[in-house]
């Protein structure tokens, strides 16, 4: 833009495909990118192991270490992750997926972050027609408060649960009954608050001409 770099980057993959539907994937990249006036190196390396060693179990793993730009605070960074994922379905009507979402980020005064994800799903049909799911997500970041330019909460959790119930009537028309929560947490409280608590009902129509 006006002469002035925006991001430049070079890739490079590999990746193999064996035994059990395994796959393997690395990823590399280098290059530069701008912000507010100021170029960055940037680097990030990405390895994506899948597996599935039985009928119905599926393995996935991701890391990553990157140089990335705190943008926040304006500041070159190293952001590391790590997300393991499982699938389990038991038949023809039990599905189940969960996964685990670690990152951290240092900076040159220290650690800037630390967040923890966790986001597990369940659903079982009964039928070709309706099923019932089950999501729940939580959150746990922990921030080293010293290391940012603003007034920011130095840990943070949050708990979200969702319950919902769908019946297909035919291809058209869709019902759904479910409830949902949530609950936080801040520097300001010792323990988890719920915030809000809603039951909906909706139903879903499509006319065809």
């Amino acid at each position: 833009m006006d002469g002035d770099i925006i991001l430049n980057w070079i890739n490079t993959t590999v990746s193999y495909q064996g035994p059990m539907q395994s796959e393997i994937e690395l990823n590399v990249e280098r290059g530069e990118q701008s912000w507010k006036d100021v170029v960055y190196d940037t680097s990030d390396i990405k390895l994506s192991i899948k597996l599935t060693p039985i009928s119905g179990l599926a393995l996935n793993l991701s890391t990553s270490k990157e140089k990335t730009i705190d943008f926040v605070n304006s500041q070159s960074g190293d952001l590391f992750s790590l997300s393991p994922n499982i699938t389990l379905n038991l038949g023809e009507h039990f599905q189940s997926q969960i996964r685990y979402t670690h990152q951290k980020m240092d900076v040159a005064g220290g650690e800037l972050f630390k967040t923890r994800l966790i986001d597990a799903r369940f659903i079982y049909q009964f039928s070709v027609e309706s099923f019932i799911r089950l999501v729940v997500q939580y959150n746990d970041t922990e921030r080293n408060k010293n290391l940012y330019i603003n007034n920011i909460d130095e840990n943070r959790r949050s708990l979200g649960t969702q319950l919902l119930y769908s019946y297909k009537i035919n291809p058209q028309t869709v019902f759904f009954l479910g409830y949902s929560d949530s609950a936080f947490e801040d520097d300001n409280m010792n323990k988890l608050q719920k915030t809000d608590k809603t039951l909906f009902l909706k139903m879903s129509y499509s006319w065809l001409r």
